[in-house]
């Protein structure tokens, strides 16, 4: 009986020790996967930040572009309204150009008719010395 009691508790000894190295072992395991995930959790940090900073990066580049589209989008419309005043101006001058010949033409032409008449007139006198 207690030979049989004795190889009992040294075989629940050992069982025992069994458990306790299975145990380290997990308990190890445990340790090293629960390094792992910190370590991942760091990563994870790390990449999300670095993915916030390239966002905020787009965002102020699109706020950016946006005010270069608008200040362009400006310009051409001052552009536009340039073209047109310049365009008006043109034409205005084109018009001024044309009454000045026009009054131009008419001012040789009356000066023609007068040379003219001052032949006509000094061919009467001509006419009339004879």
């Amino acid at each position: 009986l207690i030979q049989r009691h004795e190889a009992d508790s040294a075989r629940e000894a050992s069982e025992c020790r069994s458990l306790r190295s299975q145990y380290a072992e997990q308990g190890a395991e445990l340790a090293r996967l629960r390094d792992e995930c910190g370590r991942q959790e760091t990563g994870t940090a790390e990449v999300l930040d670095g993915m916030r900073a390239r966002l905020e990066h787009a965002r102020a580049a699109e706020v950016k572009l946006e005010m270069e589209v608008n200040a362009g989008v400006v310009r051409l419309e001052n552009a536009e309204e340039a073209s047109r005043s310049v365009t008006e101006a043109l034409k205005s001058a084109r018009d001024d150009t044309q009454r000045e010949a026009e009054a131009h033409r008419s001012v040789v032409a009356r000066q023609a008719q007068g040379e003219v008449e001052v032949a006509r007139y000094a061919e009467l006198v001509e006419a009339t010395k004879r």
